[in-house]
């Protein structure tokens, strides 16, 4: 359903530039949408894993440790709990932010 309403936004005839552009935006946040479906329960197991692995129960747990220095011994650890979460966020939201320049 998602993919049919999203082909028929780029797909109809608009009659002005404002419509085009705003049927665009539609159909990207379709896009995001059908992603957070196949992906999102995934992307949030495997956060609440690696939270749990730095002790930590939310993101509010975490940044609270960070703060106070709490997981300083842990820095690469941190980083690519976070780094792990950036990269799942934006395969959602945007997966093209994560092309490496050629």
């Amino acid at each position: 359903m998602i993919d049919a309403v999203g082909a028929f936004l780029l797909e109809a005839e608009q009659p002005d530039e404002r419509l085009r552009f705003h049927a665009r935006v539609a159909a990207s946040a379709l896009r995001i949408a059908r992603r957070e479906l196949l992906l999102g329960e995934a992307h949030r197991a495997a956060h609440a894993a690696r939270l749990a692995k730095l002790g930590c129960a939310s993101d509010a747990d975490l940044a609270a440790a960070i703060r106070e220095g709490a997981l300083d011994d842990r820095r690469e650890e941190v980083v690519g709990a976070i780094r792990a979460s950036i990269v799942d966020r934006l395969t959602v939201s945007n997966p093209r932010h994560l092309a490496l320049p050629g």
